[in-house]
């Protein structure tokens, strides 16, 4: 017989933005030291994946280039996402 450790069922919830507040946080002007530190962390992952993307080894295997390919798209997408999703926070301010 099994016995279950867990006798109750634990729910977390992330906090969850409005539109408006997220809009809000993301109209910070250059050189905001979060800002730049996270398109900077973001840069980094990039890196490190195109050097690993354009690895000899890598094209050796094509499921994980494909796999590679597709992470540093991502990553790319997140960063222009960001940026174009600021830009637009700071053209376009809003009030709480």
């Amino acid at each position: 017989m099994i016995r279950r450790f867990w006798t109750r069922r634990i729910r977390l919830e992330a906090p969850v933005l409005t539109d408006k507040e997220r809009r809000s946080a993301l109209a910070v002007p250059d050189g905001t030291p979060l800002w730049e530190a996270v398109m900077c962390v973001i840069g980094e992952h990039i890196d490190d994946a195109t050097n690993i993307t354009r690895a000899p080894q890598t094209a050796a295997q094509p499921p994980l280039l494909a796999h590679q390919a597709g992470g540093l798209d991502a990553l790319m997408g997140l960063r222009e996402d960001l940026a174009a999703r600021r830009k637009d926070a700071l053209a376009n301010p809003v009030e709480l």
